[in-house]
This record gives structure tokens, sequence and C-alpha cells, in this order.
């Protein structure tokens, strides 16, 4: 999954949130579970709930994709994201793209205006996560 929809907040409530909302998450924490629930089930806890929602399942190598398709679930669904945005104990909401890259680790990435446009009106944050990707060597050289 390379495109989420996040809401986080400290008093955010996802259970009451899912009962009126007909989208379905793909993820949802909440405030006092283990953060490492498989690794330290008894570590340090979360401290806000958080939900994410499908964007775009284009691959991180393919950020002009997730850029349309975030572009597209914006302006289809401008409704349920001020809904969310609206919810009670709601203090963040954020589109999280993500992108790949290469050695040697210099990168240049364009929003559209449109998209800018688009999460700005609804007062949300926009976000790139980038991951390094190696490089695959050809022993054979």
């Amino acid at each position: 999954m390379s495109c989420v929809l996040r809401a986080s907040g400290v008093d955010f409530d996802v259970a009451a949130f899912l009962e009126s909302s007909e989208f379905k998450p793909i993820t949802v924490f909440k405030k006092g579970e283990p953060r490492f629930p498989s690794s330290q089930p008894t570590g340090p806890t979360l401290e806000r709930s958080i939900i994410n929602f499908e964007v775009s399942d284009a691959e991180f190598s393919e950020l002009s994709l997730q850029i349309k398709d975030t572009l597209a679930f914006v302006q289809r669904n401008q409704k349920f994201i001020s809904e969310l945005k609206a919810f009670p104990g709601v203090e963040e909401v954020t589109i999280d793209l993500a992108a790949e890259i290469h050695p040697p680790g210099w990168c240049s990435f364009n929003f559209s205006s449109d998209l800018l446009l688009a999460v700005g009106t609804l007062g949300i944050s926009l976000k790139l996560s980038v991951y390094p990707i190696e490089e695959d060597s050809d022993e054979s050289a």
C-alpha cells in the first residue's frame, strides 16, 4: 500500500467513527494498545488512536500514478474527508504518499497544483514518505 489517508488524535474514538462511516479502514490503532504487539506486547503503548484508509495501491515507484489516484480520491470523497476531519477527537488528517529513492540519495518530486489546491481546500496535510531502495548489483559484470 503506497498511499493512505490517515487520521489521528489523542481522544479520537475510532470505533465510534467507524459506526457512522461506510468507508472501511485498512488499519486501526487504538490509544493504549502496544506499539509493537508482536515483539513487545508489554512495551510502549500508543499515545493516540490512528486510522488509515487506502487512497492508492500504486507501487512506490509509481508516484505519478499515486498523485493521480489521490486527486481522484479527494475529489470523489470531499464529504467523507470533511466529516473525518470534523469528527470529535481528530487532531490531524494527512494523505501520506510513499516513494522510493535510489542511490546516491537525491531526488525531486512534483505535486500538481490541482492536488495541492484540493487538499488545501479541505484543510488536510500532504506528506511524502521516502524509502531507500538498494540498486540490484549485477554480479556477472
